[in-house]
C-alpha cells in the first residue's frame, strides 16, 4: 500500500512537473515522425488523418490532451495500453482496437507523442504545453490497465474538458 503511495505521488510529480515545465522549446520531430511512420500510420496514416470507421484523426485532440495533467497521461496510456471499444471523434464514430506499444522504449513513446503534439496536432495546442520526458512515460508503465479502461478515461477526460 505505501509503496503504490509513493508510486501514485511520484507519477503525480512528474506530470506537473510537466506541465509546468513551460512553453516547449524547439525540437527535432524526425525520430517521432520516423517511429509514428513505423507503428502508426498504417491506421492513422501519415499525417494523422485517420481512416473512417477504423482509426480516428490525430490532427485535433493529441494538441488539445498535452494541455492538462489529465490528458498528458490519457495520451501516454494510450500508447502504452492501446485502446479499444466504439469513440466518437470529430463527428464520425470509431470502434477500432488500437495495440498497446509497450514494447517500445519510453523514450521512443515520448518521441511519438511529442511528434503527434507539436507536429501533427499542433494547430490545436496552447503555447505553453511541455514536451514528453521518457521519464513521463516510465512513471505510467508500472500501471496495469486494459484498453477499455484507458477508452473510459478518454470519456473521463473529454467530459471534463466540457466535449
Amino acid at each position: 500500500m505505501k509503496a503504490a503511495l509513493s508510486r501514485g505521488v511520484a507519477v503525480r510529480a512528474l506530470l506537473l512537473a510537466a506541465v509546468c515545465a513551460g512553453p516547449a522549446a524547439a525540437q527535432d520531430s524526425g525520430a517521432g515522425k520516423a517511429l509514428f511512420a513505423q507503428h502508426c500510420a498504417v491506421c492513422h496514416q501519415a499525417s494523422g488523418v485517420g481512416q473512417d470507421g477504423l482509426a480516428p484523426p490525430l490532427t485535433a485532440m493529441p494538441g488539445r490532451y498535452a494541455g492538462t495533467p489529465a490528458g498528458r497521461q490519457l495520451l501516454a496510456r494510450v500508447g502504452l495500453f492501446g485502446m479499444y471499444g466504439e469513440i466518437d471523434s470529430g463527428g464520425k464514430r470509431f470502434n477500432g482496437n488500437m495495440p498497446a506499444f509497450r514494447a517500445l522504449p519510453d523514450h521512443e513513446l515520448a518521441d511519438i507523442l511529442n511528434y503527434l503534439v507539436f507536429d501533427v496536432s499542433a494547430a490545436t495546442r496552447g503555447d505553453d504545453v511541455a514536451q514528453y520526458q521518457a521519464e513521463e512515460v516510465a512513471a505510467l508503465r508500472g500501471q496495469v490497465m486494459g484498453g477499455a479502461e484507458v477508452r473510459r478515461q478518454r470519456s473521463a477526460v473529454l467530459e471534463g474538458a466540457g466535449k
